[in-house]
């Protein structure tokens, strides 16, 4: 699976297998009406929705929407860090 934002990627495996022959490169989905393809094509889908949710993590958190930032948002290693300069202005404004 490829995230892309900006023409930066990060990468990540989908631990499922499919025939080059049975993929839509374009649709990004596999082809056929079989259960396994089925299967297949859901457990895609799931994984969109949840890139689309990473996302929306990473706004709602104020940090900037790169590909690394929603690959760890999915896999819940995304941290709100801020630098001794955020922190000592944060501080200043309250």
């Amino acid at each position: 699976m490829r995230i892309t934002v900006e023409e930066n990627r990060a990468e990540m495996a989908t631990d499922r297998d499919c025939d080059p022959k049975r993929w839509n490169a374009k649709g990004s989905r596999a082809i056929g009406s079989k259960e396994e393809i089925k299967v297949l094509n859901t457990h895609l889908d799931q994984l969109q929705n949840a890139m689309y949710y990473g996302h929306q993590r990473v706004f709602d958190m104020g940090l900037p929407i790169t590909s690394d930032a929603i690959k760890s948002s999915y896999l819940g290693t995304l941290t709100n860090s801020h630098t001794l300069l955020e922190a000592v202005a944060d501080h200043n404004l309250t």
